[in-house]
């Protein structure tokens, strides 16, 4: 086929969209199309689930939306791209707008398939099953692992909170204490006149952001920037004020990911259980570790001497790098909380940082895979979990590898039920779109 053909054939694909004609949109493909979504990083192939995907376009997503917009339309030698902007209505109500691009790729014989660019919130929706069948190919270069993490996940996605959040102020110490002013620590309600009694700890429960968001406003409609007193503050953990700021980032489209592992500066000589923030810095060339928990009064408390906008990475430890040290001699009963403590212990916090990597930031009590008991890992186990802990501290030019591993294994993947701790063992569901 001439270029001419090509882009000829790539207008008919989009009329035949636009029409609900599913047999004329099939016929534009090669015989082997391929789908990638980006920058979630994943992708699918062959006419079987591109016929999937299109059944539910066609007979599910369209009705969703309200109206849709064309932003712009051009042309490659790779390809025709098309970006729109849609209004969604869901089932319960809500509305949702959404960006989208999406390049019709150039084949020999027709269309090769198609790169879209969507949150993973809106490519869930419009791809269904095909969402679902669709496996991790992982950013290719710096730009793309960055903007992997500058997109929200299913759990920093802020719902119809974006815009409120996209008005808070950009510079970082500013959305640190936009995040302290809207949180408040359980263990620490006492440096901020809250009574036990008066702590609401089904709140730390929540695992979405958009979910907190809800909780946030119904205890005090006004505008995120506006500090709430402290019996009136979201009651979070460590983890909660972590990706709350990364959502915060990723919103505003910059690079973000929440890590977890061991605070060295909360009780002297140990390692405690402990989340912060990981924000890129572009001056640097490199990620810089961000704790949005230390407020003044903990600072204070702590005796904090470093920059908790810069915190030095002896003073945190990433879970991998935790668990060399475990598995180089180091006492593993100095790491953990209370007295919750071990190897076994590591091993959870490892399993979650690997997920939050892979932008599924679950509780710290939450329980799946490997870290279902406090069994001793076998052999094959430790070697599995040395290669995690290799991989969670490498370079970035390996982030492909890191999300083929923790979705590949069964004991690492996220799946739908997991366990809570902080329930008694209870089995939570997750709903839809957080599991691999």
């Amino acid at each position: 086929m001439t270029r001419e053909d090509l882009i000829a054939l790539a207008r008919r694909h989009a009329e035949a969209e636009r029409n609900g004609d599913m047999a004329a949109t099939l016929a534009t493909l090669e015989p082997d199309p391929v789908y990638e979504l980006e920058p979630v990083g994943r992708a699918f192939r062959g006419v079987d689930t591109a016929r999937r995907y299109y059944e539910h376009f066609f007979g599910t997503f369209r009705g969703l939306v309200e109206s849709s917009e064309r932003r712009a339309e051009w042309i490659t030698e790779e390809g025709f791209g098309l970006e729109n902007v849609i209004h969604l209505r869901l089932p319960d109500g809500t509305r949702e707008r959404h960006a989208v691009i999406g390049i019709l790729v150039f084949g020999k014989t027709a269309l090769a398939g198609e790169r879209v660019w969507g949150s993973e919130r809106l490519l869930r929706l419009m791809m269904g099953p095909a969402f679902d069948a669709s496996v991790p190919v992982g950013p290719r270069t710096e730009r793309d692992v960055l903007a992997y993490f500058a997109t929200p996940g299913p759990l920093t996605d802020l719902g119809v909170h974006a815009a409120r959040a996209r008005d808070l102020p950009d510079a970082l110490p500013d959305l640190c204490r936009v995040v302290q002013g809207l949180v408040m620590h359980p263990f620490l309600a006492h440096l901020y006149g809250v009574a036990p009694d008066a702590i609401r700890l089904d709140e730390l429960e929540i695992r979405g952001v958009a979910a907190m968001l809800d909780r946030v406003q119904a205890l005090d409609p006004r505008p995120l920037d506006e500090p709430r007193a402290p019996g009136r503050r979201f009651v979070g953990n460590c983890r909660h004020f972590a990706v709350l700021l990364c959502a915060f980032l990723r919103a505003r489209g910059l690079p973000a990911r929440a890590r977890c592992g061991f605070g060295a500066y909360f009780q002297p000589g140990r390692f405690e259980d402990h989340w912060v923030c990981e924000v890129w810095d572009e001056a640097r060339g490199a990620w810089r570790l961000v704790d949005a928990q230390l407020d003044g009064p903990q600072r204070a408390a702590f005796r904090i001497g470093f920059d908790p906008l810069d915190v030095p990475r002896t003073e945190f430890l990433v879970a991998g790098d935790a668990w060399q040290r475990c598995r180089g001699g180091e006492d593993p009963e100095r790491f953990g909380i209370l007295d919750l403590r071990g190897l076994w212990f590591v091993r959870g916090n490892l399993v979650r940082d690997l997920a939050a990597l892979a932008r599924r930031e679950l509780l710290p009590w939450d329980g799946w895979g490997l870290m279902a008991t406090r069994h001793d890992s076998d052999a094959a186990e430790l070697a599995l979990l040395d290669r995690v802990a290799a991989l969670t501290q490498a370079e970035d030019d390996r982030h492909a590898e890191r999300l083929r591993l923790q979705d590949a294994e069964p004991g690492l993947r996220v799946p739908r039920l997991v366990v809570s701790f902080n329930l008694g063992g209870a089995t939570v569901d997750l709903g839809p779109g957080v599991a691999n």
